[in-house]
């Protein structure tokens, strides 16, 4: 499965022979990076001591662990458990101390980058060892996701770990390296489920190399010790949530998210969802799914029905519209292949702004891309073996796809890129050793202009846009502690980066009435209905505007609007008993809070107007 180029180590006595020169020069790299990214990063990003989105959950997940809540609420998982584990035991040493997690990762990216090193000098020679790892260091989205708490750099290390281990069973088919290798597999299934479509691909090359006999038995010692972590999961899921599953709930969702009419591509809830993520809970991957599955169900449904409505939902659009269907997954090819870095939670294009490491060309996708194409090319050519590479990377590529497309989740296939990318340079550097300088200009006139090309597609993807999400979200974050001061200024730098994300004009209408700017917040209130006019929120809080300035029968209009929109705006609907109690309605007012009251019997501004009614008694 593997071929293998031995490293030329140094003459030298002492620690030189023992640890090759080209590795030290690689992790030099890499550590110098990664300390100039975290001065940075802690020093002027806004990110440093605000979490949000993922983060946040993750983060509160983690310290809730720590503090022996072990098994977690009766219910499925709703994101991806093994991450927030992690952080979880670091915290119950260390304490809350998100930037220990953060040194903890970037120091996981060293030591992959040394893999990648060991990886490419043992399969094709020391030149290509040190070109893919001064790569993989210099890789901006790796470094960006080693100092963000959403577990891509425990993924990448993982993957790059799995790499190495099977790199190192080729060569000695020793049964503890293939067992270790399930297990890290097994681990990357319940850090990122879609890591399961490895399984078989995984099986099929331990089969192919041992032949059969062995190789039927060694495959079964993979499959064994990929369902360990698994079965460890099941256990949890059945003992605390009653339904025997490894999985978490959020893979139907995530699966409808990325094929449904008019699907970018990339993650987009469906019209009419709840996609937000509170302080409590992600809302987008629990809550809008599940108001909708159920509505449609006529019945409660447990997080594992809620999962497979969405399958089946999703299942259905490619049979009901497979043309729409199938150009959707195209889209979503190109998309994976696009050197263009796609937000999910947080923009890798909005905060190079804040680290000059980031924006290294050798370590953007438009320069990695096309080196890894020309280094296959060259690998087919001269007849090396990247059939293993190739096969893991397109398994992935396909799992991601299937679903919808982000930075994150292309993540994983870095390592191979930066080995095939590692192929092309060390190819170069070869043909100009040997005097072959014509051959060295084709390969160097052919890269640069795969990087034109890909820069150029690059441009057709990178709107202005998507660089509102970042300041989008951390204004939502300060706006949900109670900051709207702080919240504020980043929100009308997202309005101002093109105002792309869903919510953020409902959210500065919020800011600026809590400012007191009440002109701005009906402004703002008004564009937030144009775009989702059953926003029924934004209708009721328009009304307790008009309502604090006296303007009673505009509030009451709102207030109608609302109700019009959601009969279950029990706000709303008890701000308008207000109205009516104001115009001495009294009659309209009782039965506008004795509804709201049957529905919530705990609502406190109803329970207030029962009150003045029986005041006036």
């Amino acid at each position: 499965m593997m071929g293998h180029a031995e490293p030329s180590l140094p003459a030298s006595g002492g620690l030189a022979t023992r640890i090759p020169r080209s590795l030290l020069i690689v992790l030099g790299w890499a550590l110098a990076l990664r300390i100039a990214h975290l001065v940075s990063f802690f020093s002027s990003s806004p990110f440093a001591d605000t979490l949000i989105s993922d983060a946040h959950i993750f983060d509160s997940w983690a310290a809730r662990i720590a503090a022996g809540d072990v098994l977690g609420e009766p219910r499925l998982f709703v994101l991806p458990p093994l991450y927030p584990y992690v952080v979880g035991f670091v915290y119950a040493i260390v304490g809350r101390m998100p930037s220990v997690i953060i040194l903890v990762q970037s120091t996981l990216g060293i030591i992959a980058t040394g893999l990648v090193w060991r990886l490419g000098t043992r399969r094709f020679g020391v030149i290509v060892g040190v070109s893919a790892g001064f790569i993989y260091a210099s890789s901006g989205a790796v470094l960006f996701y080693e100092s963000m708490l959403v577990g891509t750099a425990v993924t990448g290390f993982l993957t790059v770990l799995a790499l190495t281990l099977l790199d190192a069973w080729s060569d000695k088919r020793q049964d503890w390296l293939v067992g270790l290798l399930g297990v890290t597999l097994g681990l990357l299934v319940i850090l990122r489920p879609n890591f399961l479509v490895l399984t078989p691909v995984l099986m099929w090359g331990v089969f192919r190399v041992r032949g059969r006999g062995r190789g039927f038995r060694d495959s079964l010692l993979t499959l064994a010790c990929i369902c360990l972590p698994l079965l460890a999961l099941t256990v949890r899921n059945g003992v605390a949530a009653g339904e025997w599953t490894p999985l978490s709930s959020h893979g139907g969702i995530n699966f409808y998210m990325g094929n449904h009419s008019g699907a970018p591509g990339w993650f987009a809830p469906p019209p009419g969802m709840i996609a937000d993520i509170t302080p409590e809970q992600p809302r987008g991957n629990l809550i809008g799914p599940r108001v909708i599955a159920e509505a449609e169900a006529g019945r409660p449904l447990s997080d594992r029905e809620v999962s497979r409505f969405w399958f089946k939902k999703g299942l259905r659009y490619f049979l009901e519209e497979p043309v729409s269907a199938t150009a959707g997954l195209f889209r979503k090819t190109r998309l994976f292949l696009t050197a263009f870095e796609i937000p999910l939670n947080y923009s890798f294009e909005y905060h190079k702004k804040y680290a000059l490491a980031l924006t290294l060309p050798i370590g953007q996708l438009w320069f990695i891309y096309p080196l890894a194409a020309l280094g296959l090319a060259i690998a087919v050519r001269r007849g090396d073996s990247v059939a293993d590479l190739v096969l893991i990377l397109g398994a992935y590529a396909f799992s991601v796809i299937l679903f919808h497309v982000s930075t994150r989740y292309r993540m994983p296939i870095m390592p191979i890129l930066a080995l095939l990318s590692g192929i092309a340079l060390g190819s170069v550097v070869e043909a100009i050793k040997q005097g072959e300088g014509k051959r060295g200009l084709m390969m160097i006139a052919a890269a640069v202009l795969l990087m034109i090309a890909s820069s150029v597609e690059r441009s057709v993807w990178a709107k202005d846009g998507s660089l509102s999400l970042d300041p989008f979200n951390l204004g939502t974050s300060h706006l949900y502690a109670g900051r709207p001061d702080l919240a504020l200024p980043y929100l009308k730098e997202a309005r101002e980066a093109g105002d792309a994300v869903q919510g953020l004009q409902y959210n500065l209408g919020l800011a600026f009435a809590a400012a007191d700017e009440v002109d701005s917040a009906l402004v703002s209130y008004g564009l937030a209905i144009q775009r989702d006019p059953k926003l029924f929120a934004a209708h009721t809080n328009i009304g307790n505007i008009h309502f604090q300035a006296g303007r009673y029968r505009e509030a009451e209009s709102a207030y109608r609007d609302a109700i019009a929109v959601n009969a279950l705006a029990h706000n709303a609907r008890a701000a308008l008993g207000w109205v009516h109690f104001t115009y001495h309605r009294d009659d309209s007012a009782r039965v506008a809070w004795r509804t709201v009251l049957r529905a919530d019997p705990s609502h406190v501004s109803a329970i207030a107007g029962m009150d003045r009614l029986k005041g006036l008694r």
